[in-house]
């Protein structure tokens, strides 16, 4: 896969774009079919608790996806990642960025909520990973943000690492650029981290106005699986 794309800026405003164009006709078939898969998969025992089946949602060309980790009664009820308190939260920020939801891809690595507290197995994330690799691939975004330590450790499925330890750096994974932030749930119970989380998010920014190729440049590797430290932000701007 080439990856020397145009630089995607709306040079009259000098604003960043944040999809390249209109939506293929080819990656939406391709984004219905494996919603469609989803809706009647059984693989693991989480499809016995939904209510619906919750596929990613967005612009078919974004070149920013943010993948979270699995969704809530709220987003059961509804059909749609990240409408709960934490998705409210992730939109002001979206917003805060210059965007808006329907200019990115959003999705989780996970297409049905879990049962009460019960933490997210890894059976569970590897049983619905190909639904997770599918979407990536049918909005082939430029950069990934990785939305807490679950979502990120869906790049490297065989090590753990907290988010505290990995934010504030850029990772490449395969042709593509990653960014782990904090989850917008874990902001609304530590709200002094939102001040890092509008760093990594303007650094995420940054890559799409740079149009790096993620396949040449020096950042850390994610390991195969089967960048610059931020500047200062600021919190206000999504509450």
């Amino acid at each position: 896969m080439v990856w020397n794309r145009p630089a995607m800026t709306n040079t009259s405003s000098g604003r960043t774009a944040w999809t390249r164009g209109a939506e293929d006709q080819a990656a939406r078939a391709a984004l219905d079919e494996a919603a469609a898969a989803a809706a009647s998969c059984t693989a693991c025992s989480l499809h016995e608790n939904r209510t619906r089946c919750v596929f990613g949602t967005g612009h078919a060309a974004a070149r920013l996806l943010w993948l979270g980790e699995a969704p809530g009664p709220e987003e059961d009820l509804r059909g749609e990642p990240f409408t709960g308190r934490s998705g409210e939260l992730l939109t002001r920020i979206i917003e805060a960025l210059g965007a808006e939801r329907g200019d990115v891809f959003l999705a989780n690595t996970v297409s049905c909520r879990l049962d009460g507290d019960r933490r997210l197995g890894k059976k569970q994330i590897e049983a619905c990973r190909d639904r997770v690799e599918a979407q990536i691939a049918a909005v082939d975004p430029e950069v990934i943000v990785a939305l807490g330590s679950t979502a990120w450790n869906w790049f490297r499925p065989d090590e753990k690492h907290k988010m505290a330890d990995v934010r504030g750096t850029v990772y490449r994974w395969r042709t593509r650029l990653v960014v782990p932030i904090y989850h917008p749930a874990f902001l609304l119970r530590m709200p002094a981290f939102k001040r890092d989380v509008w760093e990594d998010v303007q650094r995420a920014k940054a890559l799409l106005a740079e149009s790096i190729d993620a396949s040449k440049m020096g950042f850390e590797t994610i390991p195969p699986h089967a960048g610059s430290r931020p500047g200062s932000g600021t919190t206000d701007l999504f509450g």
